[in-house]
């Protein structure tokens, strides 16, 4: 308890400076030496000292019983502590800069998970015989006491775990009819892709959120929220990414032709906001040279206009009234 204390009173300002707790600590040299710029390196001493108490709480308890391989996926995990070092745990996560209350609720309901394994029979769980073991709700009440039922409830949202959002709901006093219609909503959706990008937009994670709607085949939706939030770039390097990764020739012709849409939406944005030479070389990484033309005539770009309508080797007359044309723009 006197470690969560601890924990819950953390202040990244310096206690040594004037005015401080510890102002009579000050060395008188301390002052004549460089200073860090506002906030350079105090957000990091909390962080610091979350991470060290983690580390120390999971070091002390190396040798407890932990039951959480029946949850491991293949990845490397944090054991789960079967007393109230786990609540300490909770709390370095809740209070570390920026909180992540993510880490926090994922172990919550893996532990979740163990006790319904062990009630059905599952095993796994040994532990729960005893009277000592901290239980999931208990948890999960303790980490609304530190940071509230509504910004717990979105944390677990950012999860996209609803059976866990479910849980906070109802430990919480959130208004049953709102959240259970909300997740409801969530799960009517039935691509997961497209859910994740309803909790990103809810959330603010558009990068995230472009990412997910592209993966669930909304081109049109990922393109309108890219445009909105000036993420077109983010999103051809996503695009990118899949493609490399992608194995067979239909996933890849697929990916490609995916690109190649994205690409003819930020040509557009681009041609929209005048910026017609950047939407000519958008148009020409994925093939579309008559129309790159056309927006070098737009920016009146006469070396790129005229070398790209050699290129397509245009007839003398096609040339001749291009020319025409950008040197009466010019003039």
């Amino acid at each position: 308890d006197v470690v969560m204390e601890l924990i819950e009173v953390l202040d990244p300002a310096d206690t040594t400076a004037p005015g401080g707790v510890y102002a009579h600590l000050r060395g008188p040299d301390v002052d004549a030496g460089p200073q860090p710029a506002t906030g350079e390196n105090l957000v990091g001493k909390v962080a610091g000292t979350c991470s060290a108490i983690r580390a120390a709480v999971e070091a002390r308890s190396s040798n407890a019983r932990s039951s959480n391989d029946a949850a491991r996926d293949g990845s490397a995990v944090d054991r789960l502590l079967d007393d109230r070092w786990e609540l300490v745990v909770l709390s370095a996560h809740a209070r570390t800069e920026p909180p992540d209350l993510g880490a926090a609720l994922r172990r919550v309901g893996r532990r979740r998970e163990l006790e319904l394994a062990a009630v059905s029979g599952g095993g796994g769980m040994e532990a729960l015989d005893s009277k000592k073991v901290l239980d999931s709700a208990t948890a999960l009440k303790h980490l609304i006491a530190l940071v509230g039922g509504e910004a717990l409830y979105e944390a677990a949202l950012g999860t996209y775990d609803l059976s866990l959002a479910y849980l906070v709901g109802t430990h919480s006093a959130m208004d049953p009819g709102e959240f259970v219609a909300d997740l409801k909503r969530l799960q009517d959706i039935e691509s997961e892709p497209l859910r994740r990008a309803d909790v990103d937009a809810r959330l603010g994670r558009w990068p995230s959120c472009v990412e997910n709607l592209l993966r669930g085949g909304d081109i049109a939706g990922a393109c309108e929220v890219a445009e909105r939030r000036r993420l077109f770039p983010h999103a051809l390097a996503a695009l990118s990414e899949s493609l490399a990764a992608e194995g067979s020739a239909s996933s890849k012709e697929s990916a490609v032709e995916v690109r190649r849409e994205v690409t003819r939406a930020y040509a557009a944005f681009l041609s929209r906001e005048r910026r017609h030479e950047d939407a000519a070389v958008a148009l020409l990484s994925v093939g579309e040279s008559r129309a790159a033309l056309d927006e070098y005539r737009e920016a009146v770009a006469w070396r790129p206009t005229l070398a790209l309508a050699a290129r397509l080797r245009l007839s003398h007359n096609e040339r001749t009234s291009i020319a025409e044309e950008i040197c009466e723009a010019l003039e």
